[in-house]
């Protein structure tokens, strides 16, 4: 039976991104970015999203716009 993503799996397959595109701290991906690789880390769009506030509401990730995200140290540590 199929088991659906935790919000742990969510964290860590967007790390899982910004780590594929060799992120450092203060790198910014655009959204999609993300969506490009969401099979990659098997998530869905709405699953990337979710990640994606999850780290920013930790501090390992930053809204920088609408669609932009940068890594944080804290979040390059996480990877």
């Amino acid at each position: 039976m199929a088991k659906l993503p935790t919000d742990e799996d969510k964290r860590r397959g967007v790390l899982r991104i910004f780590n594929f595109f060799k992120a450092r701290p203060g790198n910014v991906l655009i959204l999609p970015n993300f969506l490009a690789r969401a099979d990659e880390v098997g998530l869905s769009m709405d699953e990337i999203a979710e990640g994606l506030e999850i780290l920013i509401k930790t501090g390992a990730v930053e809204r920088v716009g609408a669609t932009e995200f940068r890594l944080t140290q804290s979040g390059y540590e996480l990877m």
